[in-house]
C-alpha cells in the first residue's frame, strides 16, 4: 500500500492494519522514503530504510498500529539468505552514530571484499554482497563499529 504524508510529519498511523485477535506480537516493517512526484523519482536511490515496532492504540473501536522511530538497543549483524548464491543481503544495526567497517574474509583469513568503510548513522542498514567471482565455500563477514566487533559465517554454494 502506498501512503503519502505532508512535509514535516513525524508520525504515521496505519489505519489499514488491524491486529488479529489471537496474535498480538506483530512486527511491522515500513519502507519510508521521500518521493518527488513532479520528477517521478525517489530522493535517494541508496535510501536508508526506516523500520518501526508496533505501538497499538484504540481508534474508532479499531486496534491500529502506529509507526514509531525506535533506534536499535545494540549492535548486530546478520545475512539472508544463508547459504547464498551468488548474492546475500547483510543487515546490520547501530545504536549510535560511528565509523563502520564491514569486510568479508575467506577461510584462510584473506580479505575478499570491503562492503562498508565510513561513517554511518544510528539505525538499521543493509548492504548487498555479490560473490559471483568467488568459489563455493565458507566466508566470514566482520563488522567493526566504535568498540564493537562481531563476525558471522556465510556459506556460498554455487
Amino acid at each position: 500500500m502506498l501512503t503519502t504524508v505532508g512535509r514535516g510529519v513525524q508520525t504515521y498511523t496505519d489505519h489499514a492494519y488491524l491486529a488479529t485477535n489471537g496474535y498480538t506480537n506483530d512486527l511491522l516493517w515500513y519502507d519510508v522514503r521521500a518521493y518527488y512526484s513532479t520528477e517521478g523519482t525517489y530522493s535517494d536511490p541508496d535510501f536508508q530504510a526506516v523500520f518501526g515496532m508496533e505501538n497499538y492504540s484504540m481508534l474508532e473501536d479499531k486496534l491500529v498500529a502506529t509507526l514509531s522511530n525506535e533506534l536499535p538497543a545494540n549492535y548486530s549483524i546478520s545475512n539472508y539468505p544463508n547459504p547464498f548464491n551468488p548474492t546475500t543481503t547483510i543487515n546490520y544495526q547501530l545504536p549510535e552514530n560511528g565509523f563502520v567497517t564491514i569486510k568479508v574474509y575467506d577461510m584462510l583469513g584473506k580479505e575478499v571484499a570491503t562492503l562498508v568503510d565510513g561513517n554511518r548513522t544510528a539505525g538499521y542498514h543493509n548492504v548487498t554482497f555479490d560473490a559471483s567471482r568467488l568459489t563455493s565455500g565458507i566466508y566470514i563477514c566482520t563488522i567493526t563499529a566504535n568498540n564493537f566487533i562481531q563476525s558471522k559465517k556465510m556459506l556460498l554454494m554455487k
